[in-house]
């Protein structure tokens, strides 16, 4: 649970606009907080570790009583980030290799 509070608190983001609140449950933004952090932790870490902290969120919003259907679609959310994050992690496995030789030429 620690981990979660963590992840709340540093990688929320600002979500007013001249003093008015809009709300980031279950909408766009949402959507958005659960596909980037999803494809980061994919590409910061791996997909499993992802994979096992995103289901942690959702454990996490079981005990607060959350609609099944908010679920479905933050786990849908939540693969979609990490099949992002999968494809930025080969991207830039390239850029590395690309670097490599031409620092060798050097």
């Amino acid at each position: 649970m620690q981990i979660q509070k963590k992840y709340r608190g540093e990688y929320a983001f600002d979500a007013t606009e001249n003093g008015k609140n809009f709300s980031t449950h279950n909408n766009e933004a949402d959507a958005f907080k659960h596909t980037y952090m999803q494809a980061w932790l994919t590409v910061r870490g791996n997909e499993n570790i992802a994979n096992k902290l995103g289901n942690m969120h959702e454990n996490d919003g079981k005990d607060r009583n959350q609609p099944s259907g908010g679920e479905n679609i933050d786990l849908w959310n939540n693969n979609q980030g990490r099949e992002i994050g999968l494809e930025v992690k080969k991207y830039l496995k390239k850029i590395i290799k690309v670097n490599l030789v031409i620092m060798q030429m050097i």
